[in-house]
């Protein structure tokens, strides 16, 4: 058998204290509270300029003795400035625990509050008056009581505060019969209907909770489950949130889903420039200032995205990092995501060729809406995004995108990006820099086997055959938009055509060789080999000058020179053609090509007399090479070519 247990001696000392403490705590379960009532009526009437009274006053001391206040029939006079006459807070009760300690040293503290049958109304202006304040209530400074944790029974709430432009209405009523979130595995015993208007845009909610909702520094998880409509806008959440105000926590999965990202705003400061259908859900966590997306997927358009994401304020300053992708993308859906504009003429074209319309394409090529430096310096980021195809209107030839991208101090820096091209690639890296005014920016791209079948889908079908194109290009400059930096970029772009075979009769068209022509549409065609093809173009300030335009077969020659303007979008060449074998039947002509880049024209120029000599001296035996570039002798050309006005 077990000795007992016994409980150590008590001194004297600890007898008196033990003493005093059964006394003080009998004492006050004892004293009627409610005889303080009227005095507590007038001094808080009076401190508050309104009035303020209740049917019944008791006091409560729990065992963390912090004492509980509970008022029976509760009724506060609503201030004088606010927007409506009704009372500002009725309850049939109101209890009020609050931290003793919190007060002695002048920052209270209340631990909880618990309302039943009640109505509230909060108020503030946007100079800084609350309604709520009953002492001192002109004081418009930092708040000084802290307020926890709320229970609200059968309760209706309104808060508005001008200053930051809501006004929102709760109402809770008991959920019955109890439910479970699936996701916390709490019990759900509240249900609350809200609605609002958040800088101007109305709102409206349902959220099933537990009973007691945290609002500041508790970290003391609640259960959630409900939906939030803007519009046509919905969110849905379930599962965990804490401490509601300033660094609210959370871990839930959520859903959002709308036919416009554009009425994401007001609630999210995001501007898309495009409207385009979405839904996209993922496990959502919030740690102090930092969100992380994990299981994200969704769909943006045409645009399915995957992977995970997170976001980051750091000193007041957001970070954003995603890793993303994609097996099907197009970058409409991209360009509307990241708050870039279309141009208005690009929408329509773009608009209309999804659409099926016969309506002209726009004669611009390069994107004209400006960068907005502001908005490069507002956050920093590291995306990455592989989307294994691509589709984007009116450039049928782009397959797929692969890109890291690094956004800090307003410098965004791409590295890598691969753009899948015609079957080939384009990689390569580029530097935007907002700080410098106009932007600067800089790119470097190689080529890899891009087929001009499908670059240039309307070639007739015998010249499709030719070999694939490998390249280099490089250019910086400066401007306000895309179109603007390329108008005045310095650079070059070297093209090379690897291999392949052209039609005798394409041959034969080329060089002008009317008897040649006529030869083979008896005889009949065959494929002969391109023994090389190259061009290269020198820029500056925009204007690209040839440095040399070849195509080489085993029968003809053709030779080009002339210029690209890249402010004016437009192209001046003169290609040379050049039989190996001339004909009595052989035109002495050459091949004018120019125009925009979007409709270029070709033309036959009888005026330009062949030059006794070649253009060039390259040529084109085994390993064939690019001149470089630098300042070299002009090449001889049968057109004078202007620059641009």
């Amino acid at each position: 058998m077990s000795a007992p247990v016994r409980l150590p001696a008590l001194g004297r000392k600890s007898k008196i204290l033990l003493g005093v403490a059964a006394a003080f705590a009998l004492l006050w379960a004892l004293f009627d509270w409610n005889w303080l009532r009227p005095a507590l009526e007038r001094y808080m009437s009076a401190e508050a300029g309104r009035e303020i009274r209740a049917d019944h006053l008791s006091v409560a001391l729990g065992f963390s003795v912090d004492p509980t206040v509970t008022f029976r029939g509760l009724y506060i006079q609503n201030a004088p400035w606010a927007d409506t006459k009704q009372p500002m807070a009725v309850a049939g009760e109101a209890s009020f625990t609050f931290s003793l300690r919190s007060v002695w040293e002048d920052h209270p503290v209340i631990s909880r509050i618990v309302l039943k049958d009640a109505q509230v109304d909060m108020q503030r202006t946007a100079g800084g008056l609350r309604n709520w304040r009953l002492i001192n209530p002109d004081y418009r400074g930092p708040a000084k009581i802290k307020l926890l944790s709320l229970e609200a029974y059968r309760t209706t709430l309104r808060f508005a505060d001008l200053s930051r432009e809501f006004d929102i209405r709760f109402a809770s009523s008991a959920l019955e019969p109890v439910a479970v979130s699936p996701q916390s595995g709490k019990p759900l015993t509240q249900k609350i209907d809200i609605k609002g208007v958040y800088r101007g845009g109305d709102f409206n909610a349902q959220a099933f909770t537990g009973d007691v909702l945290t609002f500041l520094e508790t970290r003391q998880y609640f259960p959630v489950r409900g939906h939030v409509i803007a519009g046509k806008t919905r969110l849905d959440l379930d599962g965990m949130a804490a401490d509601m105000f300033r660094r609210p926590l959370l871990d839930a999965n959520v859903r959002i889903a709308g036919p416009t990202l554009s009425q994401l705003h007001p609630f999210i400061l995001l501007r898309p420039a495009v409207s385009r259908p979405y839904g996209v859900e993922a496990q959502v966590v919030k740690i102090e200032d930092k969100y992380t997306f994990t299981r994200l997927r969704g769909k943006i358009g045409e645009t399915d995205l995957a992977g995970d994401a997170a976001h980051d304020l750091r000193n007041e300053r957001s970070y954003w990092r995603a890793d993303l992708g994609s097996e099907s993308a197009n970058l409409f859906d991209l360009r509307s995501l990241a708050g870039v504009d279309y141009p208005a003429e690009s929408l329509a074209g773009a608009a209309a060729k999804q659409a099926g319309s016969r309506t002209n394409p726009p004669n611009r090529l390069f994107p004209r809406q400006a960068f907005k430096p502001d908005h490069f310096r507002t956050f920093d980021a590291h995306i990455s995004l592989d989307a294994k195809k691509l589709k984007a209107p009116g450039m049928p030839a782009l397959d797929s995108l692969r890109f890291t991208a690094a956004l800090q101090d307003g410098v965004l820096q791409i590295e890598p990006v691969d753009f899948g091209i015609a079957g080939g690639h384009a990689r390569g890296r580029g530097t935007l820099d907002t700080r410098k005014q106009p932007p600067y920016a800089r790119a470097a791209l190689e080529l890899h086997d891009l087929s001009l079948e499908r670059l240039f889908p309307k070639l007739p079908a015998p010249a499709r055959r030719i070999g694939a194109l490998k390249g280099k290009l490089q250019f910086e400059g400066r401007g306000e938009s895309i179109a603007a930096v390329l108008g005045s970029a310095s650079g070059k772009l070297e093209i090379e055509l690897e291999g392949g075979s052209i039609s005798n009769l394409i041959d034969a068209k080329l060089s002008l060789n009317l008897g040649k022509i006529a030869g083979l549409m008896l005889r009949g065609d065959r494929d002969i080999p391109i023994r090389c093809g190259m061009a290269a173009f020198d820029f500056r300030n925009g204007y690209g000058k040839s440095r040399v335009l070849l195509v080489e077969t085993e029968q003809t020659r053709i030779e080009g020179t002339g210029a690209i303007y890249l402010r004016d979008e437009r192209l001046d060449l003169l290609l040379t053609p050049r039989p190996k074998n001339p004909g009595l039947l052989t035109l002495g002509s050459a091949i004018h090509v120019r125009g925009s880049f979007k409709r270029p024209e070709f033309t036959l120029d009888k005026g330009a007399a062949r030059a006794p000599e070649p253009l060039s001296n390259v040529h084109c035996p085994e390993g064939a090479a690019l001149p470089a570039a630098g300042p070299s002798t002009p090449a001889r050309s049968s057109v004078s070519i202007r620059p641009a006005s």
